[in-house]
């Protein structure tokens, strides 16, 4: 049981994100990303699925726009609600 726990808890973090900044015409989240392109992160799907639905909430579909690594483990998407 315990260990069924420390796993579940080891796997939330891991997909930890955050939504730092929304405006109607942009949101930034802070993901732990898993793969990189050409030396840049890339969101996960979760992570542009996230951005979807707070874009969808004016109307707008979400584009990303830039990656920008933010440590080792993690970066920051910025995604364009056009």
């Amino acid at each position: 049981m315990r260990l069924i726990l420390a796993l579940c808890m080891m796997t939330s973090a891991a997909a930890a994100q955050e939504v730092v900044a929304f405006n109607g015409y942009s949101v930034t989240i802070n993901h732990i990303f898993l793969t990189q392109f050409g030396g840049r992160p890339v969101p996960t799907d979760k992570t542009t699925a996230e951005a979807q639905r707070i874009c969808s909430a004016v109307g707008k579909s979400a584009e990303l726009a830039t990656a920008l690594q933010t440590n080792d483990m993690s970066g920051q998407f910025l995604f364009l609600c056009l």
